[in-house]
């Protein structure tokens, strides 16, 4: 699926009525910029981590293995979460999150570009990465979306960001991965 060039007045939405159109993001396809990003993030201290957590073997109240057991009179026991001994609990990991990572090194070099994001709540900020259904990298830096049109950003400040980030491609219309479909309830954005 190719992204529209133009966005088609039915996509533009209307509160009023029954229906409500797909989300759809302002922007261009990420490409091979999540590999720069994240690079620019290392090198400016923008790396966000998070903590992948160990897993544990399910195990019955009375501390039996349920995945060994073969005893049919312990079918009324219901099994929980929680580790038997040491050997079983495994110790979390700190990995780099990509995509938050990437996003502060996406608002840094925008901020750098001389448009000013940083004083919008990040769930409102213009240049986000988000998730579409278009291949090959399923990822988007959204300007805005239909359902933010009264918040578009100036055509200047598109074309700074643009240059900054070596982006040939003029920006289209992405349909979103979260919310695709035509639906009588608003979406979340």
């Amino acid at each position: 699926m190719a992204p529209l060039p133009r966005l088609h007045r039915s996509f533009i939405p209307d509160m009023n009525v029954t229906w409500k159109p797909p989300v759809m993001y302002y922007g261009w396809s990420i490409g091979d910029l999540q590999p720069k990003l994240l690079q620019y993030a290392e090198e400016h201290d923008l790396l966000s981590h998070t903590v992948m957590e160990g897993i544990s073997k399910a195990v019955t109240p009375s501390g039996a293995n349920t995945s060994d057991s073969d005893d049919s009179d312990d079918e009324g026991e219901l099994g929980s979460v929680h580790p038997t001994n040491e050997e079983e609990e495994m110790e979390g990991e700190v990995c780099v999150d990509v995509a938050n990572s990437a996003q502060n090194a996406l608002w840094a070099i925008v901020e750098e570009a001389g448009v000013r994001v940083r004083h919008f709540q990040p769930y409102t900020r213009p240049f986000r990465l988000r998730g579409v259904l278009h291949e090959p990298h399923h990822v988007a830096i959204s300007i805005y979306s239909n359902y933010e049109l009264d918040q578009a950003v100036p055509d200047d400040d598109i074309a700074k960001v643009q240059k900054v980030l070596d982006i040939k491609e003029v920006p289209a219309w992405y349909v979103s991965n979260m919310a695709s479909e035509w639906s009588p309830f608003p979406p979340r954005l």
